[in-house]
């Protein structure tokens, strides 16, 4: 069972990676990615913060669809489900080919 500090440690490494995988995906702002999801922006940021968690599982499968990534990688840090391509611009800062695209 998690106790309450085991859940802040998460809640603040699944924003630090949100706002890496953010910047990575080339949304320059919490406010452009919060409106690429269709959310308020204070919601993002809380997220981001490591304040909160998204509330709902479509709120998590919509970050995971909009930023091409697992959601093991945006919660635990779990590299295996990530293609190559993904892999290397997450963890090794290359860009992806579909990076380029945007």
């Amino acid at each position: 069972m998690q106790d309450r500090a085991s859940d802040a440690i998460l809640q603040a490494e699944f924003g630090a990676r949100l706002a890496h995988v953010r910047v990575v995906r080339g949304y320059a702002s919490q406010a452009a990615l919060a409106r690429a999801l269709g959310i308020a922006a204070g919601r993002y940021n809380v997220w981001e913060k490591g304040e909160g968690l998204p509330q709902t599982i479509g709120n998590l499968l919509d970050l995971c669809r909009t930023l091409r990534v697992t959601s093991d990688y945006l919660l635990f840090g779990l590299t295996d489900g990530l293609s190559r391509p993904d892999y290397y611009a997450l963890v090794c800062g290359a860009p992806s080919a579909q990076d380029d695209e945007k």
